[in-house]
């Protein structure tokens, strides 16, 4: 019968006899190691030349040279029989589940197996990061100086601390890390961007343990950014068992609801016309006051009735408010109550906590441009044929010589154009695939449809997803009718594929829905006219389609409604649209010109500003509309701040960067959530 060794974690390993051997003979064992308390017989050569640890240690310079049993210290036995195992079957790797594939990866970076450590970091991101492992994934990689595994495994928990919360490795974090964690401005909060599910998940942290870390609260809250929750939730905040059972936390959550009073008080009485009454209807009838010893009691939340009634505030200087005469004496009298309330330490604990900044995803601008390939080889004489092959042929050489690449802007790192990744999928096909649409959804894009060499009705219907956390591409759907050159939007879990043109160069009417969880495709309300290389955005959840006119789709009556109050230039075509507030920016493929406007209130689009080149590429992140042009052949990065109405050129590329090419395509412009401009340097 086999014998078997369990260690701590749980891996069950089935002994087997430690030879390295081969598929034509089989090599005597010439030292044994003793690895908690077990011998395994092995071959010095067949270590030594995996791992550089053993090939030292075998050299003349060291007393193991000729030592016939070799003591391993730091080490289970069950790790190095697998170990020895895999020197014969790499393959064996796969086999193993995630915790054993961590202490197999310790081990390897003790023992400097260095192939063995690469083989586990793949195999752990490919097959076994996930939000239940990441944050102990984490921690070891932190642990061995495995930058690529940290980068990858904190990324995950950053993107998906909505689920992480939730996972038994989140209670159990030491307060160290947790604080580290909760305190990154790129933590993201989900759709609803709810600043109160980090205050959840510290309750759930401290109650876990609840008498240990008792004296941890205030830290912990300290991760919390109270700025951007509302009063109200604040006030829920003492219902809390955790809170509840600290003074300390009590006094810092009643210092910094009057904090934020104060600022709102600040606010409302910056102009002679506003009174109180405003200000009640936010916060209730009964107001805390800074010598309050609790708020009142709340029954029930309703945070959804709320959200409408209190915006976050804005920033303010922590130490002096500015208001105008008469509420000055008050606001200054207010401060004073503070002070005499709270210790002096618990009032700069809240004003630190209310400065720090709103949590910002790690999202940067793409755009695809190409790489030009020179071409050393002359033009084959055959080709210059006007048969219909030869020029297809042409055609596809032609396309050959520019390769289809991604690049991106770090704002924060800069000073050139970055490549992120090589299109390859794209040039698999006869050429790359003219009038494709690109769509990006959070760490994923995708690009859809196109038809390669028009006039041949060679059609690419497929529907890719590039996966930026993962490195890797995926086939997602085929699309239900052919096409190029159309427009793409994603309302939650849909997208929508409008219009383009389709076989036999037939422009379309025609409106697709697919719904990415199901990975079904529905038929939608045709557009009220056919339209091709529209602009195209979604607007408070409606599609709006913007060509010659300004068409608005509603997905919950599958209805189109064509805006004619809204009157566009005559003679211009716009084909990019982006949303920010209440308005909708427009930019067009030959133009420098950047217009906008409100559906619900303009009767025109009005003019921001111009860029200083022609804006064919544009994507908006955060505030800011950046925009890819060309100048003299050579790429350039321009940027409007939407906060400061100002355009700034940030990039202009020298004759260098010519080999780059954003001048074949347009609206290949896109957002991307890209944790690794966390790490990655310039």
């Amino acid at each position: 019968m086999p014998t078997f060794i369990v260690i701590a974690v749980g891996a069950v390993f089935p002994l087997t006899i430690a030879m390295a051997t081969t598929d034509k003979e089989l090599t005597p064992a010439d030292v044994t190691l003793e690895v908690d308390g077990t011998l395994f017989s092995c071959v010095r050569s067949a270590l030594a030349i995996e791992s550089p640890y053993f090939e030292a240690m075998f050299s003349n310079n060291f007393a193991e040279r000729n030592k016939t049993v070799i003591e391993i210290q730091g080490l289970d036995a069950a790790t190095m029989k697998f170990i020895l195992q895999w020197l014969d079957d790499s393959t064996a790797i796969f086999k193993l589940q995630c915790v054993e594939v961590l202490a197999v990866l310790q081990a390897a970076a003790m023992l400097q197996f260095q192939r063995l450590q690469q083989m586990c970091e793949d195999v752990m991101v490919q097959r076994w990061l996930s939000p239940e492992s990441c944050l102990m994934t984490a921690a070891t990689a932190d642990r061995l100086s495995l930058a690529k595994l940290y980068n990858k495994a904190s990324a995950l928990a950053l993107w998906q601390f909505c689920e992480v919360r939730n996972t038994q490795e989140f209670l159990d974090l030491p307060l160290s890390r947790l604080e580290q964690y909760l305190k990154q401005d790129a933590l993201s909060l989900g759709s609803s961007e709810d600043e109160f599910q980090v205050f959840e998940a510290i309750c759930w942290w401290l109650e876990h343990k609840m008498v240990e870390r008792k004296s941890d609260t205030l830290k912990a809250l300290s991760c919390v950014r109270m700025n951007f929750i509302s009063v109200s939730d604040i006030q829920t905040m003492f219902n809390y068992a955790c809170i509840e059972n600290r003074e300390d936390a009590q006094d810092l959550l009643r210092c910094i609801l009057c904090i934020k009073e104060e600022r709102q008080f600040a606010i409302l009485h910056q102009s002679p016309e506003q009174d109180m009454e405003p200000f009640k209807s936010l916060v209730g009838e009964k107001t805390i006051s800074c010598s309050s010893k609790a708020p009142p009691a709340v029954d029930s939340i309703d945070k959804a009735s709320i959200k409408h009634k209190l915006e976050v505030l804005p920033e303010a200087e922590p130490v002096k408010v500015c208001v105008m005469d008469t509420a000055s004496v008050q606001i200054e009298s207010e401060a004073e109550k503070l002070i005499e309330e709270f210790s002096e330490a618990t009032v700069k604990m809240s004003r630190d906590i209310l400065a720090q900044p709103s949590r910002q995803v790690a999202t940067v601008p793409c755009v695809i441009g190409h790489y030009k390939v020179e071409n050393n080889s002359g033009p084959d004489e055959e080709n210059s044929s006007p048969s219909h092959d030869h020029a297809k042929k042409n055609k596809k050489e032609k396309a050959r010589n520019m390769l289809p690449y991604v690049f991106y802007w770090n704002p924060n790192r800069s000073e050139k154009l970055l490549p992120l990744m090589p299109l390859d999928k794209l040039d698999q096909g006869p050429t790359e695939p003219i009038g494709y649409a690109v769509l990006s959804k959070g760490q994923e894009l995708y690009v859809v449809g196109g038809e390669y060499l028009i006039g041949y009705g060679d059609w690419n219907r497929s529907v890719l997803k590039y996966n930026a956390w993962s490195e890797s591409w995926t086939f997602e759907t085929s699309l239900a009718v052919p096409r190029r050159h159309h427009s793409v939007v994603c309302i939650d879990d849909d997208m929508y594929v409008v219009g383009g043109s389709g076989k036999f160069r037939v422009i379309l009417d025609s409106v697709d829905r697919y719904n990415f969880t199901s990975r079904t495709w529905y038929k939608c309300a045709p557009l009220p006219s056919a339209l091709y290389s529209a602009a195209a955005c979604v607007h408070n959840n409606l599609v709006y389609v913007i060509s010659c006119r300004v068409f608005c789709y509603n997905p919950k009556t599958d209805n189109w409604v064509t805006l004619n109050d809204v009157q566009l230039p005559s003679g211009t075509s716009y084909n990019t649209a982006l949303t920010h507030g209440n308005f909708i920016y427009l930019t067009g493929l030959y133009s420098e010109d950047l217009v906008r406007f409100d559906p619900e209130k303009d009767k025109c689009v009005k003019l921001v500003g111009r860029f200083q080149y022609t804006a064919g590429n544009v994507c908006l992140v955060g505030d800011k509309i950046y925009s890819f042009p060309e100048h003299n052949e050579c790429p350039c990065v321009e940027v409007y701040n939407i906060r400061k109405n100002t355009f700034e050129v940030l990039f202009t590329g020298s004759p260098s960067s010519a080999r780059i090419s954003f001048k074949k395509l347009a609206r290949h412009c896109f957002p991307l959530v890209l944790y690794e401009t966390l790490w990655r340097g310039p």
